[in-house]
């Protein structure tokens, strides 16, 4: 998947997500979201081998993971992490944590 602007795309392969991302790329702008994590490509895209790595799952995950690890360490407690993933900016950060937390109780409420 790939989130431009706000719009979620979903793509039947990598290999078609990629491509879309390359012609996002070719387009100038950088600020996107990458795969099942939706890593942001501008201020983490470093830390992936190549933006191929970062339409990998494993790869996509284990970067996600490393990014809220640190926000976590950083401020000491999930929610704010949580928030930070999302972005740096607290009002960003703090609308995303409640659209979080919904998910998160919902999906808690179907497993039982």
């Amino acid at each position: 998947t790939l989130n431009v602007a706000g719009k979620g795309y979903y793509f039947p392969s990598r290999q078609h997500a990629f491509d879309f991302a390359q012609k996002v790329l070719a387009s100038g702008r950088r600020n996107f979201d990458v795969g099942v994590m939706q890593v942001n490509w501008h201020y983490h895209g470093h830390r992936f081998p190549s933006l191929w790595e970062a339409f990998d799952f494993r790869a996509n995950i284990d970067v996600g993971a490393k990014i809220l690890s640190e926000e976590n360490r950083r401020a000491g407690n999930l929610a704010v992490a949580v928030a930070r993933y999302h972005s740096a900016d607290p009002g960003r950060g703090s609308s995303y944590l409640r659209r979080f937390f919904q998910y998160y109780t919902a999906m808690r409420r179907q497993a039982g």
